[in-house]
């Protein structure tokens, strides 16, 4: 999905709004995106760049990360881009490293939606916040069944610190 820009570029201050819904997205790492994703929002000359507000909303199907049971998580974000041609970035007071750099009068807004989903992804994703997750010895799911395993789970790699006695000196 690309926005052409051309006629947004010769006028500072024209704006244009725009409404898309993407049926299909590549999958993320770690991530499925099976629904369709809703963009909409405005694109708008601010005489230094092309500026991008858009509001996306779809479902994306990930694990949890205590058990690894499939959970879909609702993502509703706004995300605002700036572009320019590589011509104009050295001449406005925008940071380089903050642009995005136009092709051809044309935005690729799919680009923009796929890597801002990634960015609002939460860092930890639960099915629920009391999950017990899985057995660090068996691998149970605690969800599903309590395993026998003892509660006393020690780390093997402090297991010599069971043996340091705080009185010698």
């Amino acid at each position: 999905m690309k926005l052409n820009v051309s006629r947004l570029r010769r006028e500072t201050g024209a704006a244009e709004k725009f409404d898309f819904v993407l049926e299909q997205l590549s999958d993320l790492e770690g991530c499925e995106i099976n629904d369709p994703v809703h963009i909409r929002g405005v694109v708008y000359n601010t005489g230094e760049t092309i500026k991008i507000e858009a509001k996306v909303e779809t479902v994306v199907k990930t694990q949890c990360d205590r058990c690894l049971e499939p959970v879909s998580l609702n993502m509703d974000f706004i995300f605002t881009e700036d572009y320019a041609d590589e011509a104009d970035a050295d001449t406005n007071s925008y940071d380089n490293s903050e642009l995005l750099s136009l092709e051809e009068d044309m935005i690729d807004l799919k680009k923009a939606v796929e890597e801002n989903i990634q960015l609002n992804l939460p860092m930890r994703v639960l099915c629920n916040d009391d999950c017990p997750g899985i057995c660090p010895k068996c691998g149970q799911n605690l969800k599903i069944k309590k395993c026998d395993c003892s509660d006393k789970f020690i780390d093997p790699r402090l297991e010599a610190l069971l043996k340091f006695n705080g009185n010698d000196k």
